[in-house]
């Protein structure tokens, strides 16, 4: 996926927090695949579980940067 196609406002390698009190999670990589609703969707890691999941633009951008 080349940089044009990915958002320019979420950057891969940082770091947010599930609202304003959850866990904090990183930012992997844009994915391929976009949802229903046509955004892009992203591969997330949560470092206190390891779990990874694919994560909307819209909610990631809806999240707060992690301090």
């Amino acid at each position: 996926m080349t940089k044009a196609q990915a958002s320019t406002e979420v950057e891969p390698g940082t770091f947010r927090r599930f609202g304003k009190f959850g866990p904090i999670y990183e930012i992997v990589r844009a994915t391929r695949k976009r949802n229903a609703r046509g955004e892009l969707l992203f591969e997330i890691l949560v470092p206190e579980t390891g779990e990874r999941a694919e994560y909307s633009e819209s909610r990631i951008l809806a999240d707060p940067k992690a301090a």
